[in-house]
């Protein structure tokens, strides 16, 4: 049964908790549907520990801004931060305030920020963006290795064995 319904502060959040919702897909479906209708368009809830819908594009830009500047061993680091962020810290990575946070975590300057939203990195972006869709990716977190898709945190020790096959 769905308890809350609060907005959380500033983000537009649907904030409750998972009293045995999980994979009742056609009730998720419907809170989704309240959910929009409440606040007048997509949505970032919450139920229990599982983020349903999660806007990572900001983050994603900031990867890239990262990758573009301190190289890939930064991106990847600030990459590891960003998922344990959203999915073991419940952290909201649309949050500006949250990839700051993060930035400064890891010892990055803080105007990664300001270059994730510049040119470079929202060119980058799209070019990501298409590269998913040609390739069939359909949630996050996924990884392609070869033309296969493992999405899922939960589908990483299949990822990991994919790669100890090569």
């Amino acid at each position: 049964m769905w308890r809350g319904g609060r907005a959380a502060e500033g983000d537009g959040a649907i904030v409750g908790e998972d009293n045995g919702l999980a994979g009742a897909g056609s009730r998720l479906e419907s809170l989704h549907g309240l959910a929009q209708v409440s606040h007048g368009g997509p949505v970032r809830r919450r139920l229990g520990v599982a983020k349903l819908l999660v806007c990572g594009d900001d983050a994603s830009r900031l990867i890239i801004a990262v990758d573009k500047a301190d190289g890939p061993a930064a991106a990847l680091r600030l990459t590891g931060a960003v998922l344990s962020a959203v999915w073991a810290g419940q952290r909201d990575i649309a949050d500006a305030g949250v990839l700051a946070a993060l930035l400064q975590e890891g010892g990055l300057p803080a105007d990664r920020l300001a270059q994730s939203r510049e040119q470079p990195a929202l060119d980058q972006y799209a070019q990501h963006t298409q590269s998913a869709i040609d390739a069939g990716v359909f949630g996050a977190p996924s990884y392609c290795v070869d033309g296969e898709i493992f999405w899922g945190q939960d589908r990483l020790d299949f990822l990991q064995r994919r790669l100890a096959r090569d």
